[in-house]
């Protein structure tokens, strides 16, 4: 990926075969944020995943708060396995390691290898290659500088970084 201000909740790529997106219904008391992993219930709604959730996993392209209404009555387009999405990271993730729901729900980290399969949302495999520095100096306070990545072999990521996944089919 080149530099840029891709946000979570942004398609990069999708594998041959996949199913476009879809839209689901958003749980009742639930705002779902643009990027956040949500788990599909077996009720047919939408809710912002969690470490406890197993399997069913999408990323929501677009916000949806139903905090005030019933179950679906609003609804959200998702991304769902086998296409490349961005989402945040919890913390450091090597790339071509598998991801799970993190501390933060709606979040990924990295999985261990013994991790139950239904637990795994899909795969790391980079983030954006650039990297933009503030000035140390106060009388360069106003300056930054840029170091491109972008041909370099993918980075770790960490807390905080908006990284591609690939989703688990």
């Amino acid at each position: 990926m080149a530099f840029g201000l891709t946000p979570a909740g942004t398609i990069t790529k999708q594998a041959t075969g996949v199913v476009s997106t879809r839209r689901i219904g958003v749980n009742n008391g639930v705002n779902v944020s643009k990027g956040n992993v949500v788990y599909l219930q077996v009720d047919g709604f939408a809710t912002i995943a969690s470490s406890a959730d197993d399997g069913g996993f999408a990323v929501a392209l677009e916000p949806g708060n139903n905090t005030a209404g019933s179950d679906g009555d609003v609804s959200i387009p998702i991304a769902v396995g086998g296409h490349y999405v961005t989402v945040v990271s919890t913390g450091t993730i090597s790339p071509g390691e598998r991801v799970k729901i993190g501390a933060t729900a709606g979040q990924v980290a990295a999985a261990t290898t013994t991790e139950a399969e239904s637990k795994i949302v899909g795969t790391y495999w980079g983030k954006e290659g650039g990297k933009v520095v503030k000035s140390t100096t106060s009388a360069d306070s106003y300056k930054e500088s840029f170091t491109d990545q972008a041909d370099f072999v993918p980075v770790n990521c960490g807390a905080g970084d908006v990284i591609e996944v690939e989703l688990k089919k």
